[in-house]
């Protein structure tokens, strides 16, 4: 059932309200569905269990949907088209034809504008020939590969031609050649172009170089043995001698080949590591438990969500697979795919019919295993595999290039005035008002740079988040001006609304010009209870007393409409509406200067890859220092108040004592034996630690639960 052509005439302009009506009649069955634009061009192809619930979740207000393009979609999209399907196989099958036919603008696709290297082998041809091509073609002819580099292929092929005889010459000259020519003067072809080859025998070297190149070099080796001892029994022993030295070269190739796991079962491994909208994936290849081959791709500019993305992948690297025995019986994938059931069958079904079509017999269903491994051999080889991408990605790509590429994203997108090379972000952790620390971390053309990390104690009475990031900001900007600190091009700051006023209000203060601001607001669920009640700004006389640099210029705190509580049944209420919501959440988003509204920001994109990464490192830093802090004021020793014993007295009293009570129990003599003390320095322990406590203690800090270091005070 098919809802719309397909490939029709193009559809007249679809006003917004006939589009709500045709998404009311979509079908509650699986299948695929194609959202086309105005001018009739296919921008999307999806598949689903439910076509009614899936296309319409694309165009409801509360879409949790977070691919960028999808907020454009009520603009974009004239018309849909439904093909239903029998289950969600068939619809995946259907969807990922349709992708490599269309292939839409918003779509993941797998090649990146490259073309890799493979081996073809046509079994159907006369006397076969193995060669380097770049186009995988339904000829009917075996392809190995793809392989990631020209060096491996040709390194590969250069030992099928040492040892296995086939020939080497193209079909033309395969016809027309007279005399053998020099590979077969040197053992590497019987040279069929000239001389009488037994066909069955050159067969068997096709069948052998088949087994090689899909990995399975141990049977291969078995079976050479075995025509080796069969041979030197007939007293064959020159060909004996030939198969002694393919079996000595196989296992020479198979010992560079590192034994992963001790499972006899074939699998493919899949790596996968991302910055931004840049993506690299890595195929591992082990078959019978050695690792054969591994096959890199980098893709940019790709937006999807890791699932979504790892999902199409998959789909277009086996649609795309040189032969049957490339789908392994297992794969093992870094996360868990929402269709894994429909691909699982789709990839059985499609290793099945492949693997039928070569061997002429009627299709036969290979069931195909995606795990997730959490632990065990599996898992190890899964972290094998995602230290493949990490490396690829660091040795392959041009940083330089794509962190370019990013900044100018980032400038056009923030409005910058100019793209921000040198970005700092502050952030500010406390508890319960006490120690109150600050930090600052510092990016230098996308790569963070610790030597210029720094971190902030606040001093100021006021110990809130605002007073703090005032002061912390106005303390920097100072010392640029008397310690000719280099000022940011970005300064973005941990936080809401209010944190950006009084980031401009230390600008503005001081009297520096230049920075652009930002504030970058964390992702959170707006509907979650217990998300606290909204706050509000309200501006200040300057110039408090004990506020360094002025004072911020505004208070915050619970707005009026908050201040008194609700009763249990509209806490009830709340809690039951926020419930039923938890999937409504608030994406990330970026405060600009004179702007009302935020700046949501894309979740793969390079934009919010560079902003997301300085404030994780500002917020880190500062939760550390915290830590530090609040360390060293809990756990004080009875020794540190006491007049005249420093660092070095304590650790060498408590290295010889071993602790504070055999102190308090030693004579004078005692300790004054110890090494750095004297017997003045002695009596005057002896004498502190006897008195009865009539000093003030130190008051304890009371050991609360963590703070949520994400809540943004600024955003309700």
């Amino acid at each position: 059932m098919v809802t719309g052509p397909i490939n029709g005439d193009e559809p007249p302009r679809r006003p917004q309200p006939e589009l709500h009506q045709l998404l009311d009649r979509l079908p509650h069955q699986s299948g695929v569905y194609l959202l086309k634009g105005h001018d009739g061009q296919i921008l999307y192809v999806g598949k689903a269990k439910n076509l009614f619930s899936r296309v319409r979740s694309y165009f409801g207000r509360a879409s949790g949907d977070t691919r960028g393009f999808v907020p454009l979609l009520e603009q974009i999209v004239g018309d849909v088209e439904t093909i239903v399907t029998r289950n969600e196989k068939e619809a995946l099958l259907l969807e990922n034809n349709l992708i490599k036919q269309h292939t839409p603008r918003f779509n993941v696709m797998l090649r990146d504008d490259k073309s890799y290297l493979v081996l073809r082998l046509d079994p159907r041809a006369d006397f076969p020939r193995l060669e380097v091509t770049r186009r995988i073609l339904d000829d009917g002819a075996r392809y190995f590969g793809p392989y990631h580099s020209a060096t491996a292929c040709r390194q590969t092929l250069r030992l099928v031609n040492r040892h296995f005889q086939l020939r080497t010459c193209s079909d033309r000259t395969l016809a027309n050649r007279k005399r053998p020519c020099l590979q077969h003067q040197i053992g590497r072809c019987p040279a069929p172009c000239a001389l009488e080859v037994d066909r069955e025998a050159y067969q068997q070297h096709v069948q052998d170089v088949t087994l090689f190149l899909r990995g399975h070099g141990e049977e291969l080796v078995g079976e050479l043995e075995r025509r080796m001892r069969q041979s030197a029994a007939n007293l064959a022993f020159e060909h004996a001698a030939r198969v002694r030295d393919q079996i000595a070269a196989l296992r020479a190739a198979q010992l560079s080949q590192q034994v992963v796991d001790d499972s006899p079962v074939d699998q493919d491994v899949f790596g996968f590591y991302r910055e931004g909208d840049q993506v690299d994936l890595v195929v591992l290849l082990v078959r019978q438990g050695k690792l054969v081959g591994r096959h890199p791709f980098s893709l940019s500019g790709q937006e999807f969500p890791d699932d979504e993305l790892l999902s199409g992948f998959i789909s277009r690297y086996y649609l795309d697979a040189a032969q049957s025995d490339a789908i392994p019986p297992r794969i093992l994938a870094p996360l868990e795919l929402e269709d894994v059931e429909a691909k699982r069958q789709w990839l059985g079904d499609l290793r099945g019919s492949r693997a039928a079509h070569e061997a002429g017999s009627l299709p036969r269903s290979a069931g195909v295993e995606i795990l997730v491994p959490r632990r065990g051999p599996r898992r190890k080889l899964l972290e094998l595999a995602q230290q493949n991408a990490r490396s690829n990605f660091a040795t392959r790509r041009s940083r330089e290039t794509d962190m370019e590429q990013a900044l100018a994203k980032l400038q056009r997108r923030l409005r910058l005035s100019r793209p921000p090379r040198h970005i700092e972000c502050y952030d500010v952790s406390g508890m319960q008002g006490q120690l109150v620390v600050a930090s600052m971390a510092v990016l230098i053309d996308g790569e963070p740079c610790r030597s210029r990390y720094r971190h902030f104690t606040i001093q100021s009475e006021r110990k809130d988040d605002f007073a703090a990031m005032y002061e912390v900001l106005s303390r920097r900007l100072k010392r640029a001006d008397e310690a000719g600190w280099a000022l940011p091009d970005l300064i973005v700051v941990d936080g809401g609304k209010a944190q950006l006023s009084m980031a401009l209000a230390a600008l503005s203060d001081v009297g520096v010009v230049g920075p652009d601001v930002v504030a970058l607001a964390k992702e959170r669920d707006i509907s979650a209870p217990g998300g606290g009640p909204p706050l509000e700004c309200r501006p200040i006389a300057r110039n408090v007393e004990g506020a360094p640099g002025g004072g911020p210029p505004l208070e915050c705190g619970p707005s009026a409409r908050s201040k008194s509580a609700p009763g249990p049944a509209a806490e009830q209420g709340a809690t039951a509406r926020a419930l039923a919501d938890a999937k409504d959440r608030r994406p990330e988003r970026v405060f600009l200067p004179r702007v009302k509204d935020a700046i949501v920001l894309r979740p793969h994109s390079a934009e919010l890859f560079l902003l997301a990464r300085v404030r994780d490192e500002a917020h880190r830093f500062a939760i550390t220092h915290h830590k530090q802090m609040r360390r060293r004021r809990t756990l004080r020793s009875g020794l540190d108040d006491i007049p005249g014993i420093g660092p070095k007295r304590r650790r060498e009293l408590l290295r010889a004592m071993g602790s504070l009570r055999r102190i308090r129990s030693a004579s004078v003599e005692q300790l004054a034996a110890v090494p750095g003390m004297t017997l003045r320095a002695a009596e005057v322990v002896v004498k502190y630690l006897s008195a009865p406590p009539t000093r003030p203690t130190r008051p304890q800090v009371r050991q609360a639960p963590e703070p949520d270091p994400d809540r943004d005070p600024a955003d309700g």
